[in-house]
């Protein structure tokens, strides 16, 4: 841990571990209760505006084509072309 975060302390790190094993249950909770909220946020936002979740998701495969296969898109007035 100490060589992803280098600010912190060993003595730190253990703590954390510490705390997180003494309150395990609490924090678990408290996750799964964030991701319930994520999940419920992300479900209202891509309900009020389908037009714009569609457009995020072909960003998304486009940037994850290039990323793949190392192409780059070049952007005309009408369409998109993979050169």
């Amino acid at each position: 841990m100490t060589e992803y975060f280098p600010v912190l302390t060993l003595e730190q790190v253990y703590g954390a571990i510490t705390y997180y094993l003494v309150h395990r249950t609490e924090i678990d909770h408290y996750l799964q209760q964030a991701d319930a909220k994520f999940d419920a946020l992300r479900h209202t936002i891509r309900q009020a505006d389908p037009h714009f979740h569609a457009k995020l998701v072909r960003a998304r495969q486009q940037l994850q084509m290039i990323q793949e296969c190392g192409c780059v898109f070049k952007q005309t007035p009408t369409s998109t072309t993979l050169s």
